[in-house]
């Protein structure tokens, strides 16, 4: 705790001098207190913080809330709130908005201690989990074959560029995708239907590879050849979350030129 600097937003000047007096009290240090939301973002530019706390019920044009959510935009900085009011409508949108602490008035010194470490410990864990999760993207990213997850129904959660540049298929965001709008396996014998791998895991929850001279025909009607596999996905309770498919494509050399039309 040594050090950690606290700015007080609260809108009665004698709650925030009595929130004040408590903080330094517990051995805190005030990087500033005021009274208005607006205010709060212009002087956190300045004042090195690692915690606020937050009045909910400020006067303005931006609340307690609104006022939070972009400090952790501009600052990323936790937030402890603070009301006197137990409406749950209340509570829903201050726990939204990050990963915050809630506080109802009155409270005790230690029931205001635990909230701000609580905040700063939940906030410093959000943030490595964070990292590691742009780390596992970037890796992700970075690998040369396709890899596409999809939830428990076959709807597309995540795909990799390689992935994209397989499928044909750029983006998925902002509409749900099954995994059979983007793979569709033929033969390379005679370019009919082949059992799609995500069928074949769906149906027995094991890994499955490709078959033997399967083509991937994309949305653009481009017909690559593939390796690969797909497997289920399971959550650290071996819980089935989805399925993982991996495509790997091979030289073009053997595809067949096919004359008729793909069946499907």
């Amino acid at each position: 705790m040594q050090h950690q600097q606290v700015f007080v937003v609260d809108d009665d000047p004698i709650v925030a001098n009595l929130i004040e007096l408590r903080l330094k009290k517990m051995g805190y240090e005030i990087s500033g207190v005021t009274s208005s939301g607006t205010d709060a973002l212009e002087k956190m530019r300045r004042s090195p913080t690692d915690v606020v706390i937050m009045d909910i019920n400020l006067p303005g044009t931006l609340d307690g809330i609104q006022t939070a959510k972009k400090l952790a935009i501009s600052y990323d900085i936790p937030v402890v709130y603070l009301t006197g009011d137990q409406d749950l409508k209340t509570f829903e949108r201050a726990k939204s908005s990050s990963e915050c602490q809630y506080l109802v008035k009155p409270f005790k010194d230690s029931d205001l201690h635990i909230a701000i470490q609580l905040a700063i410990s939940r906030h410093a864990i959000f943030k490595e989990v964070s990292r590691q999760n742009r780390f596992c993207q970037n890796i992700l990213s970075s690998v040369s074959d396709g890899i596409i997850a999809t939830d428990n129904e076959g709807f597309v959660t995540f795909m990799n560029p390689a992935a994209q540049g397989l499928t044909g298929v750029q983006s998925i965001s902002g509409r749900r995708t099954h995994i059979r709008e983007l793979v569709s396996i033929i033969s390379n014998s005679n370019g009919q239907a082949m059992e799609n791998p995500v069928d074949l895991v769906t149906r027995t929850g094991d890994i499955a590879g490709f078959p033997e001279g399967a083509v991937l025909v994309n949305s653009n009607r481009d017909k690559i050849p593939v390796n690969g596999w797909a497997g289920p996905l399971s959550d650290e309770k071996g819980k089935n979350r989805g399925i993982l498919l991996y495509i790997s494509p091979k030289p073009r050399k053997n595809l067949l030129k096919f004359t008729g039309k793909i069946l499907f």
